[in-house]
């Protein structure tokens, strides 16, 4: 089966999906680094653990930015 290259309105739709996708997790990682904040400076629990939880996070932000910028090449 010979590849076929995929259409322009196909990868601007899949920019606009990971694009949203990519803001609903950064989101969710800003909220979740305003919670370790404010339990660092209540004086709450350990938060070490907290801080290592958020390491998928940065990753999962990492590879959606990649990804981002692979499709942007494509659509230029």
């Amino acid at each position: 089966m010979p590849y076929e290259k995929p259409s322009q309105d196909d990868l601007k739709s899949k920019l606009k999906t990971l694009n949203a996708v990519f803001y609903v997790v950064l989101f969710i990682w800003l909220a979740f680094i305003g919670f370790i904040i404010s339990e660092l400076i209540s004086g709450g629990e350990e938060t070490t653990s907290l801080f290592i939880a958020t390491i998928p996070i940065v990753a999962i932000l990492i590879v959606l930015s990649r990804i981002k910028s692979k499709i942007k090449k494509e659509i230029d």
